[in-house]
């Protein structure tokens, strides 16, 4: 079987949600195609979905290294993976020059690791997408998110959910931090006015 065949089983894998058996026949494809991007992508992804971020953290930034040095030749544009949380539906993007994409998954999973500076670092080269590129704005409310700036953080990822056409996965992704930051500011408020109160 050779390491394409390996992959579209990983793929089938996953999506039954047999993780184990996922990692299992990505690392056999690895050993015939080291070389590889999304086969280090994919691994990234499904070790961030079971949350063992120090493996995800040290494969995404594998193929994120392979995609910069060793771009994919013309003509082989397309990319199948995974969103790295919440949602296992297939995402199929187009890689730009930039590889926006996989930089974004690598920054959100430094930033979900509590390393904010390296994630700001990997989301530096997402500035020349421009402000209302939606990978820009989601990166933006993130950081606004952690600062303890919930509303305006809410309001970017909301912008760019609106923005986002390509990735369904990757909204509802979003939609779930927003989900989480709004319970948060909520109790804010509230804790805010009881003491106001008192």
């Amino acid at each position: 079987m050779n390491s394409d065949e390996l992959f579209d089983m990983a793929l089938q894998a996953s999506q039954a949600n047999d993780t184990q058996k996922s990692i299992g026949l990505i690392k056999d494809a690895l050993d015939q195609s080291p070389d590889d991007a999304r086969m280090w992508y994919m691994l990234g992804t499904l070790y961030t979905n079971i949350g063992i971020y120090d493996k995800a953290i040290a494969n995404m930034e594998k193929a994120l290294e392979l995609l910069t040095t060793n771009p994919p030749e013309l003509g082989e544009h397309v990319v199948r993976v995974y969103t790295p949380r919440f949602s296992p539906d297939l995402l199929v993007f187009e890689l730009d020059s930039d590889y926006s994409i996989a930089r974004f998954h690598l920054g959100l999973l430094y930033l979900m690791s509590g390393r904010r500076e390296y994630a700001e670092t990997t989301w530096k080269l997402l500035d020349a997408l421009g402000e209302a590129h939606y990978l820009s704005l989601f990166k933006a409310g993130l950081l606004k998110i952690v600062n303890d700036q919930l509303q305006e953080g809410i309001d970017l990822i909301r912008r760019g959910i609106a923005n986002n056409h390509l990735s369904e996965s990757l909204n509802k992704d979003m939609e779930t931090v927003v989900e989480h930051a709004s319970l948060s500011l909520k109790e804010m408020t509230l804790n805010e006015e009881s003491a106001e109160r008192s």
